[in-house]
């Protein structure tokens, strides 16, 4: 990797158009795929096989320069020559290769990134289309395979975009492997565009610091390959941002749909004044118009997605944590509880509930229990949790750093029912290794004894703990 990496530096150092830029960059880019080869020999063998195509797309690029030091030494180098079937095929397999670790990475997110990549690369490829690829094409004074290679690379270019934008937005997590093929990717499109502005103003083919851009993205994708030695987590994609349609996003997708408009309406306004104008500027205010639309029914969907997740998460009647919340909530703070203090769990059961909903009716019964909900919740502090665990049952998680603590703030919540109602309280501290069920089969073990016992009182697991009459 050193010597790849000083291979790349040393080129800076050469002029450009000279002979021996020539074999400092065919040397240099040697080095660079011998490292590949020994980069990918390492990689796993179940992922191997995406990076045996990049293998295969830098050695036509290898052969292909080797070709072209040799006509150049001999004074025989020309513009297209064989070298460039072998560069075209290399990119083929390059973006071949760079789809295999698509499917490795198995993200949910790919139809959309495909998508909205395809956006960005027909709004540039519109533009490449006019600008470069149909004139070389209908200029008649060159020969056929000139015309030919000058439209090929261009559109090229665009696949290259294309498979740039749908990496950045595709990937599940863009870890140091794809990081360095886009980063490769990349070097090689800012070399190829600015060889094309170089040419479209005149100037001369091979400047020094476009060989050292091509050359570090070979060196690049051999970073790449030793990145992917190591395995990475896979994990799944964050609930919610499978496809996201963001505000920047949709900026940048309006941006590339609207460029070619754009443009038409720039270059009308330069020359003489017609029609283009009007469509040019007309398809933009429709364009600006649909992205507000699009944009007021993702905040429209928005807003009704954090609703439906909160009517997930809540009881509809008494408005805290549900059952399905209470989970998530008792897992999550059984695997922090080490750090931040002793975990008790305990069960709340309204006495004579069925009695009181009968003497005084169901809207009396429903009043109460979120009369109660709302009590116990203000009574709990920023580190415990409230469920109702079903029908006039509650479920409470408390973080505490002593026992004695935790026991007195349930005390204060069987003091507080409303209505004058009681309650009885089963509660268990986890001891560190059991799991959930057992944990709530305990502090239920314990409820039942409360109620056993008489009711209105409070049972810790273990210990026969009581307060309060009958």
């Amino acid at each position: 990797m050193l010597a790849a990496g000083l291979g790349v530096l040393v080129l800076a150092l050469f002029p450009g158009d000279s002979p021996a830029m020539s074999v400092a960059y065919t040397v240099s880019v040697a080095l660079s795929s011998l490292f590949l080869l020994l980069a990918v020999r390492q990689v796993p063998a179940p992922r191997r096989r995406p990076w045996n195509w990049l293998l295969v797309s830098v050695g036509l690029c290898v052969a292909g320069e080797v070709l072209v030091l040799v006509m150049t030494l001999r004074g025989t180098n020309r513009w297209p020559s064989p070298a460039d079937i072998l560069f075209v095929l290399s990119y083929l397999a390059l973006a071949w290769g760079v789809r295999g670790l698509h499917r490795q990475d198995n993200s949910r997110r790919a139809s959309a990134a495909r998508l909205d990549a395809g956006i960005v690369a027909t709004g540039v490829g519109v533009l490449c289309l006019v600008h470069f690829v149909l004139p070389v094409a209908a200029d008649s004074a060159q020969p056929v395979a000139t015309r030919l290679a000058g439209a090929v690379y261009p559109l090229i270019d665009v696949l290259l975009l294309f498979i740039v934008v749908r990496t950045l937005l595709g990937a599940r997590r863009l870890g140091p492997a794809l990081a360095w093929v886009v980063a490769s990717l990349t070097a090689t499109l800012s070399a190829d565009a600015g060889q094309i502005a170089e040419q479209g103003a005149g100037g001369r083919d091979g400047s020094g610091w476009m060989n050292v851009v091509w050359a570090a993205s070979y060196l690049f994708l051999g970073l790449a390959a030793a990145s992917a030695q190591r395995p990475e987590k896979a994990g799944a994609a964050p609930e919610g941002q499978t496809a996201e349609l963001s505000l920047p996003r949709l900026a940048i997708l309006a941006l590339a749909a609207g460029l070619p408009s754009g443009v038409l309406t720039v270059r009308a306004l330069n020359g003489r004044y017609d029609d283009s104008v009007l469509l040019g500027l007309g398809s933009i205010v429709l364009l600006a118009m649909v992205v507000g639309r699009v944009r007021d029914l993702l905040r429209q969907l928005r807003r009704q997605s954090e609703q439906l997740a909160r009517m997930a998460r809540t009881d509809p009647l008494t408005e805290i944590a549900n059952r399905r919340s209470w989970d998530f909530d008792l897992d999550r703070a059984m695997e922090h509880s080490r750090q931040s203090g002793r975990l008790l769990v305990a069960l709340l059961d309204l006495d004579h509930f069925k009695e009181f909903n009968d003497a005084r009716g169901h809207q009396a019964g429903d009043d109460l229990l979120k009369e109660a909900a709302r009590a116990w919740s203000l009574q709990l502090g920023p580190h415990s949790r409230i469920a109702r665990w079903g029908g006039e049952e509650f479920a409470v998680l408390i973080t505490c750093a002593d026992l004695d603590a935790g026991q007195a703030t349930l005390e204060r919540l069987r003091a507080l029912v409303p209505f004058g109602q009681t309650a009885s309280v089963g509660a268990a501290v986890w001891d560190g290794r059991e799991d959930a069920t057992s944990l709530l089969h305990r502090a239920d073990d314990a409820l039942y004894e409360a109620k056993r016992a008489g009711r209105d009182r409070l049972v810790l697991a273990g210990t026969h703990s009581s307060a309060g009459a009958e």
